[in-house]
């Protein structure tokens, strides 16, 4: 049933781009709820990336139903890749990203269109964070301290705020002018992981005069596995971390505000890095973790940016004695202890987490 839209006069075609893989369970209420838009000239692009289970057919069957929708199918090359197809094939004046497993509300697009004036580029909103898990729900919304159009100067020094809180990061809570992505080549990079969709935004945003933030939580992040980002070993973890940051190092080295945010980053991003070699999928040898944990602590990238990593806790300090002494056994011996404390002694880890000990025991 098409809704009554509340912006009367605007007639602007909004492409909204979906990259689909394996989503077969949910992938339908992501569809219903961007089709269920009150904001009705819209254009749904449907990207399967070579699902195995029946989500392009899926896809298929909401095309055949529905003229605004169209479904693309490719071989499995990654959600980059499918995100940069449904541009390639985008017709509207506005392009908006939402993941399989996600969906938005009802009133989104109205409302983000509602005050995309002449001048402003971007506008990016709150969200909602469901997170399920053994059957029990837990909701969490995010929303920004302010809302208002911001020229780049201004918006740059709000942009630590908009960091901590996750509403840069992501594309999902944002709406795009086609012609500023399309005009500057600008797309989603390929071959980065866990970290693709901050570099397309801060790419994006380098072309910005004015961005508009909205308070309202207008995107629904449903998480179905909140164990899904580190539920694999990542290979190439490391170097795509330093990637991350060397970039965002550089896009906010201009903000007075920068320099605490840029040292947490640089503090999260590396006890990842060497947690990622101590994760329990992790099939190498110990001798070939142990090279690796050498190529981090030696790396120059870690030994010029030491004096960035923060000491927010004891353990971090130790962390912290031990990159700087270059110790190789220290670094096995903590995260080893701290992976048999978590498989044999759960309760007492959890004691520790509760003691907030430290922000990295996960």
């Amino acid at each position: 049933m098409e809704r009554n839209s509340e912006n009367k006069e605007c007639n602007n075609l909004v492409s909204v781009i979906v990259p689909v893989y394996n989503a077969e369970k949910y992938i339908s209420y992501c569809i219903d709820s961007i089709l269920a838009q009150t904001y009705n000239n819209i254009e749904l692009i449907l990207v399967n990336d070579g699902s195995k289970d029946n989500s392009g057919l899926i896809c298929d069957i909401y095309a055949s139903q529905d003229r605004r929708v169209k479904a693309i199918h490719q071989k499995n090359s990654g959600p980059s890749v499918a995100r940069n197809k449904g541009i390639k094939n985008s017709n509207g004046d506005f392009l908006q990203f939402v993941d399989a497993d996600d969906k938005i509300d009802h009133f989104m697009i109205d409302r983000l269109l509602s005050v995309y004036k002449n001048d402003i580029d971007l506008v990016l909103c709150g969200y909602q964070s469901l997170i399920k898990f053994n059957q029990k729900n837990s909701k969490k919304t995010i929303v920004p301290s302010y809302e208002g159009c911001y020229s780049f100067s201004i918006f740059m020094e709000l942009f630590p705020s908009l960091f901590k809180n996750n509403l840069i990061n992501s594309p999902g809570n944002k709406l795009y002018d086609s012609t500023i992505i399309k005009g500057n080549d600008i797309g989603f990079p390929i071959g980065v992981h866990n970290g693709e969709d901050l570099l397309f935004n801060i790419e994006y945003l380098r072309h910005c005069k004015n961005i508009y933030i909205k308070k309202e939580p207008l995107y629904y992040y449903i998480d179905n596995n909140p164990f899904s980002l580190t539920k694999n070993y990542k290979s190439g973890f490391f170097e795509n971390r330093k990637v991350v940051y060397n970039e965002l190092n550089k896009f906010i080295m201009h903000s007075s505000k920068s320099y605490k945010m840029i040292e947490e980053v640089y503090t999260n991003y590396l006890l990842q890095s060497l947690a990622n070699i101590f994760h329990e999928k992790n099939e190498l040898t110990l001798k070939s973790k142990r090279n690796e944990i050498n190529k981090v602590i030696r790396d120059e990238w870690v030994r010029d940016n030491l004096e960035r990593f923060k000491q927010r806790t004891y353990q971090e300090k130790v962390v912290k004695f031990l990159l700087r002494c270059q110790s190789t056994l220290g670094i096995i011996l903590y995260f080893g202890t701290k992976k048999f404390l978590r498989k044999h002694f759960k309760g007492f880890y959890n004691f520790i987490k509760r003691l907030n000990l430290s922000t990295h025991l996960r």
